[in-house]
C-alpha cells in the first residue's frame, strides 16, 4: 500500500463493529510528504477503497497532541 511512498510512517485501519464507520489513521513524516502522497494516483486509489467501506469520508490533516502507553509513558 504506502510502504514505498516517501515519508510514510505507519497506517492503522479501524472499522466499527456495525460496519458503518472507518478510521484510517496514517502517520507521515511531515505535512509536505502527506500533501505529496495525496497527489499520487496509487494513494488516491487506496483512499477511495477505504472510503467505500464507510457511509461517508472526510480527509483531515491532524497534529498529534498526546500519546498514551500502557506503561504510563506519554509522548
Amino acid at each position: 500500500m504506502f510502504l514505498a511512498v516517501p515519508g510514510f510512517v505507519s497506517a492503522h485501519l479501524h472499522v466499527s463493529l456495525d460496519g458503518r464507520r472507518v478510521v484510517n489513521y496514517v502517520q507521515w513524516a511531515g505535512e509536505e510528504q502527506y500533501e505529496e502522497a495525496l497527489r499520487r494516483p496509487d494513494v488516491r486509489e487506496h483512499i477511495g477503497q477505504v472510503a467505500a467501506l464507510a457511509e461517508a469520508h472526510d480527509l483531515a490533516l491532524l497534529r498529534v497532541r498526546s500519546v498514551h502507553h500502557r506503561n504510563g509513558r506519554q509522548a
